[in-house]
């Protein structure tokens, strides 16, 4: 007798699967043999072992992907997660401004660095040292100097930022640059 490979595949899977859940006989009643007098007590149900814990990706989000299509195997950056958004209340420090003015500065949009600074400068905050209301007009004067090219207005926040600090180096570096600009306002 010859059975095709899928009927012989069934047949070991459904064999292997009913051998996992314990080495019960099930009498189909065509058996020759005598069936014992007594009826076997049921065993126990199988217990499911709990699954293993989730392993991290062994690879990070930002390593690329590799991705078959058919033929072709091409490579694409892996999804990003998506940033958390929250909700916070409370009052904003002169000092969060200033850092947002001061991260604006590092990508270059220097116009909405100085409108953070104007702002923070603006705010009067008793807990704030002085220090970073001076470093807000040195760097404010910083981008009316070389940026900008505005130097009446980069002498006055330098002139500013002696105020606050009078040892500000950024301050007392540039403010001879620009002194003979002071009496002009551009």
């Amino acid at each position: 007798m010859s059975l095709p490979i899928s009927v012989l595949a069934l047949f070991f899977l459904v064999g292997g699967i009913s051998s996992s859940f314990g080495d019960e006989e099930i009498d189909l009643g065509g058996s020759t043999a005598a069936a014992p007098a007594t009826t076997a007590a049921p065993k126990p149900a199988p217990t499911v072992a709990p699954a293993p814990a989730a392993q991290p990706s062994p690879t990070p989000a930002s390593q690329e992907i590799e991705m078959e299509d058919e033929n072709e195997t091409t490579t694409q950056a892996a999804p990003q997660p998506t940033p958390t958004v929250f909700e916070v209340h409370g009052t904003v420090k002169m000092k969060d401004i200033y850092d947002a003015g001061k991260a604006a500065y590092q990508e270059k949009d220097y116009e909405r660095a100085i409108r953070y600074w104007k702002r923070a400068v603006g705010m009067k905050d008793p807990y704030t040292p002085k220090f970073y209301y001076a470093e807000a007009y040195a760097m404010m004067g910083v981008i009316y100097q070389y940026h900008i090219i505005h130097y009446g207005d980069a002498y006055h926040c330098y002139a500013a930022a002696l105020k606050y600090e009078k040892g500000n180096s950024t301050a007392r570096r540039h403010i001879k640059q620009v002194s003979k600009y002071r009496h002009r306002k551009d």
